[in-house]
């Protein structure tokens, strides 16, 4: 239940972001992206423990076509990092891969 409200959650905060008519993102999900991930979490994740922890959230970017597959010969840089406190959640960062 868990995993699904947070694909969910993805998912609608970047279809709101795609449809921002100043800042809206137009890119198509084949298009190599770097994606980043900043954990805002109570206590430190090892490096394997918070890439699973996010797995839903990497999900997410793929059910809302912001990313095409999220595989290792998809294009696609995932960069992972987490700081400690409040308030709890996930930043996304997502930029244009350099060619």
């Amino acid at each position: 239940k868990r995993a699904n409200a947070q694909r969910d959650a993805v998912a609608m905060a970047v279809w709101a972001a795609r449809r921002d008519p100043v800042y809206g993102v137009h890119w198509l999900p084949a298009t190599p992206k770097r994606i980043e991930f900043v954990g805002h979490v109570a206590r430190k994740f090892d490096s394997d423990g918070l890439q699973a922890a996010l797995k839903s959230i990497r999900d997410g970017m793929q059910d809302c076509r912001m990313i095409h597959s999220d595989g290792l010969n998809s294009g696609h840089e995932f960069v992972y990092s987490q700081v400690t406190g409040k308030p709890y959640g996930v930043t996304i960062t997502v930029s244009l891969r350099a060619g």
